[in-house]
């Protein structure tokens, strides 16, 4: 069937674009569009809604907008990609719907690739929109000490580690459908420990630490030691974040303790992030 040899030759295109640039990935986003402009209609005709969502996908804006100009060109162009990618996952998540439609066995195949790279492409995101979070912690409490005209909400003052837990969760919230608080891991060593926060679609959980004048390199490092060994336990975890906050900048070599702690052991992936550093 010819719609089936159209889709053979777009599938592979837009699962491997790792190594493209934007121009390449634009062409082939575009070839990609005019090829299942002309599946849709010889399978379904142009009455069908496919079409109306091929139109918006062309239409979709791609790269910062102009409120935004004073960007650097490095940023412009990762902004860029990032937009082209998460169109092309949406022309997959599209020719789907199609392949389901069209009820081919022998499309089967491509069902199964287009899931893997969806897949791998969602976990990726996760993790990056996750780091981001983390990273601009620092930024979003000294934004909390400011006023705006006449506003009438407090200053908040982060004092410890269940200050920083509590805005966290509410920051957490706002990009993720379901986050459990406090959740217990199975036993270790004859006693249950808490996670502070489990993502629990993705499988990851985060763990919150605060720096003080009692508590730096070395006292950091034991308890991110022990967590570690705990949390890996979890069945529902994958991954561990551990997020320090340090706004005294109190941790002597924050780059070591990262790159020193952030590992995989059997499956078990340990990310640190430690914000903000001097």
């Amino acid at each position: 069937m010819n719609e089936i040899k159209l889709l053979k030759a777009i599938v592979p295109e837009l699962i491997n674009l790792e190594n493209k640039n934007n121009k390449a990935i634009r062409n082939i986003l575009d070839r990609s569009h005019r090829s299942l402009i002309m599946i849709v209609e010889r399978k379904f005709g142009r009455e069908r809604d496919y079409i109306n969502q091929l139109e918006a996908l062309q239409k979709m804006h791609i790269g910062p907008s102009i409120f935004f100009s004073s960007m650097s060109e490095s940023s412009i162009d990762n902004q860029v990609r990032e937009d082209l990618l998460r169109k092309r996952d949406k022309y997959l998540n599209l020719i789907e719907t199609i392949l389901d439609e069209m009820e081919i066995e022998t499309a089967d195949f491509l069902k199964v690739k287009i899931n893997e790279v969806i897949r791998e492409e969602l976990n990726e995101n996760v993790e990056e929109k996750l780091t981001r979070i983390l990273n601009r912690f620092h930024r979003f409490a000294n934004q909390l000490k400011r006023h705006q005209g006449k506003s009438t909400i407090p200053e908040i003052d982060i004092q410890n580690e269940y200050d920083v837990q509590d805005l966290l969760h509410a920051i957490l919230k706002l990009e993720f459908d379901d986050v459990r608080a406090e959740e217990y891991t199975p036993s270790y060593a004859g006693s249950n420990s808490r996670i502070d926060f489990l993502l629990k679609k993705e499988q990851i959980a985060v763990e919150v630490k605060k720096t003080s004048e009692h508590v730096k390199d070395k006292e950091i490092g034991v308890q991110l030691n022990d967590d570690i060994a705990k949390y890996q336990h979890h069945p529902n975890c994958r991954t561990l974040y551990c997020f320090i906050y340090d706004p005294q900048e109190l941790i002597s070599n924050p780059d070591g303790i990262e790159n020193d702690l952030s590992k995989e052991v059997g499956g078990f992936r340990v990310k640190i992030v430690i914000s903000p550093k001097r």
